[in-house]
């Protein structure tokens, strides 16, 4: 018989719904305890899925037999909890970003690793089939060699998204742009790539009456050697497209191939029947 893995949440915010909806999914997962500062949402989604209630994470956390806590507070706070959580000896599933500081996000890895639990954090878009294929192409040179590698990561965001709540477009507790919005592109480019080398950034503030970043282009260096530029903007308009784009050197001409993020993979045929890749189908 095969262990059954319970889960708790800290935080019932909006993406509160996608854990829950995964670990209903999830085989052998079950859902033990819930937990959020507003008490009422905490007991509303604990009737919804039959288990219990707190406002308090650390009684939570001494109350309950849990095995996996997913920490889905305000960024600012993740590493903080994400410790106590560690230090009782249950495993962190972190929502992006693990923490606005890479001092706390160092902090939060180093003590899951003194207290021999594993640290995830959510990046589920590098499970999407054009994000693997494309990963793939580079790693085995299907694309000959890469020399420019662009993110475009254009999101719809309004004043009520950032009037929601007090926390939000706030450098303590949120980030800006880069940090909320843009990290699953930044992520899953710089993952596709290797790596990335070193940065030189322009960040504003334009749009939006936040204390962080609404708007950044971002020149990138790759550690294959490869180039990059990444542009970041929450605009007011829905529908926006983002997308990653790679090129390649192939004697004197330059191919393109567009990879939106959103799972569809689009890209110029004629490469696929040059190069007879078995990815392009």
């Amino acid at each position: 018989m095969k262990h059954t893995v319970n889960f708790a949440l800290i935080g019932c915010g909006r993406v509160s719904v996608n854990h829950l909806d995964a670990i209903k999914n999830a085989p052998h997962a079950n859902l033990v305890a819930v937990c959020d500062i507003d008490i009422k949402k905490a007991e509303s989604i604990a009737k919804e899925n039959n288990c219990s209630f707190y406002s308090d994470y650390i009684t939570m956390l001494e109350s309950e037999n849990i095995d996996v806590c997913s920490i889905l507070t305000p960024s600012g706070y993740h590493a903080q909890i994400g410790c106590e959580v560690a230090k009782r000896g249950v495993n962190v599933l972190c929502e992006k970003p693990i923490d606005v500081t890479r001092e706390k996000a160092d902090m939060l890895i180093k003590c899951c690793k003194d207290n021999n639990v594993k640290l995830g954090c959510i990046f589920q878009r590098r499970t999407y089939d054009a994000a693997i294929k494309t990963k793939e192409a580079v790693e085995k040179g299907l694309l000959g060699k890469v020399t420019l590698a662009d993110a475009y990561l254009k999101y719809y965001r309004d004043a009520e998204y950032y009037a929601s709540g007090d926390w939000r477009g706030t450098l303590a507790l949120d980030g800006g742009a880069l940090m909320n919005q843009s990290i699953h592109g930044i992520d899953m480019i710089n993952w596709i790539m290797g790596g990335i080398e070193s940065v030189d950034a322009d960040c504003q503030t334009y749009a939006w009456n936040i204390e962080a970043e609404d708007t950044a282009v971002i020149r990138v260096k790759y550690k294959n050697g490869a180039m990059g530029v990444i542009k970041v903007l929450p605009l007011h308009i829905r529908d926006l497209k983002q997308y990653l784009q790679f090129m390649e050197q192939r004697e004197v001409s330059f191919l393109a191939i567009k990879v939106f993020i959103c799972g569809i993979l689009k890209t110029n045929q004629s490469l696929f029947l040059k190069l007879q890749t078995p990815w392009a189908a």
